[in-house]
């Protein structure tokens, strides 16, 4: 089997310590920076959590987290891994006023920004607030769009990639967790219709991103060598090289995809 194109970006990792759900602590980020950069990683927009109420380490923590952690790379030996700030966004209604004053950061200090919902939300306010976003001048990314019911639901005599579709032609960018390209994945123990969406996803090319949504160095932890052996029998090269790793070179450069 083909192996993966190297070098890789994860564009969506828990791998700050001690700020989400993500990295516990010194210890745990520095083995996740290992089985990173074992797996093929070379460039990591680290992406905890921002969620009012919950999760809501400051920019100014965030910052001083990733230039600990960039250090801590060197230490370690790992050359050539790049690492940039961002955050991954659970949207409300203040979060476009939050964007605009810097306290939510977007990928990179790009216009692309990582957004995530509730599980079940509604299709109709999922669709509303990204492109309200994107009105504003930014480029939102749709966090493991394989998560949402909504956008697996078929209208009556359609396809199932349909409302994902409508998306991504209103300028929302569609990102894939790596785990999800293979069958069973994080979201979808004891239920295969994620894997069928994301393989649908990826025929229809409408995947923007993938990133390992990694939040431990165990069960989740950052691993996608194996998702892009995957993609190489599943889609053109060009493609699967762009999704792992080009288009988040360019979210990083803050060119258009």
């Amino acid at each position: 089997m083909r192996q993966c194109v190297c070098p890789v970006t994860d564009m969506h990792i828990h791998i700050l310590p001690g700020v989400d759900d993500g990295a516990q602590d010194d210890d745990m980020s520095r083995r996740m920076l290992r089985i990173a950069y074992d797996e093929g990683i070379r460039c990591i927009i680290a992406t905890p959590h921002n969620m009012l109420g919950r999760y809501e380490a400051a920019p100014d923590i965030i910052r001083k987290k990733l230039a600990a952690l960039r250090q801590m790379a060197q230490l370690e030996g790992l050359e050539g891994l790049a690492l940039h700030e961002g955050m991954e966004l659970f949207w409300d209604s203040t979060l476009p006023d939050r964007l605009k004053s810097g306290e939510a950061l977007t990928l990179a200090g790009s216009r692309y920004c990582l957004v995530e919902f509730h599980p079940l939300e509604e299709f109709g306010r999922i669709k509303e607030a990204l492109r309200r976003l994107y009105y504003m001048g930014y480029r939102p990314v749709l966090a493991h769009c394989e998560r949402y019911a909504c956008l697996m639901q078929k209208e009556r005599g359609g396809d199932l990639t349909d409302r994902a579709a409508e998306l991504a032609d209103g300028g929302i960018h569609l990102q894939v967790n790596a785990s999800s390209v293979r069958k069973g994945g994080l979201f979808g123990k004891g239920n295969d219709l994620p894997y069928r969406f994301v393989r649908a996803l990826l025929k229809e090319e409408l995947v923007s991103l993938i990133g390992t949504d990694a939040h431990r160095d165990a069960e989740r932890a950052p691993r996608i060598a194996d998702c892009c052996r995957l993609l190489l029998t599943m889609c053109d090269e060009d493609y699967a090289r762009a999704i792992v790793h080009e288009n988040a070179q360019r979210v990083i450069e803050d060119k258009d995809l």
